[in-house]
């Protein structure tokens, strides 16, 4: 796991850097945790919670779509256990594999805040969505209150998924 804004892009290292100094000069303490994530974090995060059958339906997918590297880092991490699903994103559909997503914690009487409903996480997404970033506290289907990004939506929007395959293949090959 990351926490060094430095492996984002430079662009979103700038806009987080930009939330952070605007939360801390409102009192608001925000601590990054992860920043940049391999494709072999992503898979084993996605794995956690979900059964074999739909694990075993998004690597087909993947392979059918020739998006054979995702479809064999999904296979390869093998079962993973956790308490809840904690992404919706597979391999390659997080904008952490780009460097384009944070996650933060607030930090309040020195202690690690991880409860969604904690005032100030409401106030680090509005920060973030005064510049332009997208914050999962507002997403509807999964409340993701220490996410920020820096584009809408994922990165289905904007690539097809050989494409994505491609570009994560060779970020993160040689790592």
């Amino acid at each position: 796991m990351s926490r060094d804004l430095n492996l984002l892009t430079t662009e979103f290292k700038m806009d987080i850097e930009e939330v952070l100094i605007s939360c801390k000069l409102k009192g608001i303490d925000i601590v990054p945790f992860y920043t940049i994530r391999s494709p072999e974090s992503q898979a084993k995060l996605y794995r956690q919670s979900r059964s074999w059958r739909e694990i075993s339906n998004t690597i087909e997918m993947l392979s059918v779509n020739n998006a054979k590297y995702l479809s064999y880092i999904l296979y390869s991490v093998g079962p993973q256990y956790g308490k809840g699903e904690v992404t919706k994103a597979y391999p390659g559909l997080s904008w952490h594999q780009f460097g384009e997503a944070v996650d933060c914690f607030v930090l309040y009487d020195e202690k690690a805040i991880w409860d969604d409903n904690h005032p100030y996480y409401a106030k680090y997404a509005l920060i973030a969505k005064s510049i332009g970033l997208e914050a999962g506290f507002y997403w509807d289907s999964f409340k993701d209150a220490c996410h920020i990004q820096k584009r809408k939506g994922s990165p289905l929007d904007y690539y097809s998924l050989k494409e994505i395959d491609k570009l994560i293949e060779e970020k993160f090959k040689n790592e």
